[in-house]
C-alpha cells in the first residue's frame, strides 16, 4: 500500500512536505521476519535494479512497534519506524485503522489463499 506522511522538518524545503513509502504489511511479529523480502530491499528509494515511486520501501507487521523503512528525512535521515511519525495514541489510531494496517492474504478463485511468499 502506499502511505503519505506530512513532514515538518523545513517546510518547503529538502523533503517538500511530506515523504512516501510503499508497505508491505504482513502478519509478522519481528522485524527479521521480513528479511529477504523486497520491501527491505529499496531503503532511500532504490538499489542497484532501480528506483520505486516512493521515498522508501517500508515493512509493517502486526503491530505498529514491528515497522522498519529507511529514507532521506530533513538534512539526514536513516533508519525509521512509525512511532518517529505519531503522537501518544499510536495503538488507538492502528486499531482504528483497522485493514488498513493488517495484512489480508490474496485469495484465488476459490476463495483459497494463494500461496506464494507470505
Amino acid at each position: 500500500m502506499n502511505v503519505c506522511a506530512a513532514c515538518g522538518a523545513e517546510p518547503g524545503g529538502v523533503c517538500g512536505g511530506y515523504h512516501e513509502l510503499l508497505v508491505e504489511v504482513k502478519p509478522f511479529t519481528t522485524i527479521e521476519q521480513f528479511s529477504g523480502h523486497p520491501c527491505m530491499d529499496y531503503s532511500y528509494g532504490s538499489n542497484a535494479r532501480g528506483r520505486i515511486p516512493a521515498d522508501a520501501s517500508a515493512a509493517f507487521g502486526n503491530t505498529p512497534r514491528v515497522s522498519h523503512w529507511e529514507m532521506g528525512h530533513g538534512h539526514g535521515g536513516g533508519v525509521e519506524i512509525i512511532e518517529n511519525w505519531t503522537g501518544a495514541d499510536i495503538d488507538v489510531a492502528w486499531e482504528r485503522a483497522g485493514n488498513a494496517t493488517r495484512w489480508n492474504p490474496p485469495t484465488g478463485d476459490a476463495g483459497v489463499g494463494v500461496t506464494g511468499r507470505e
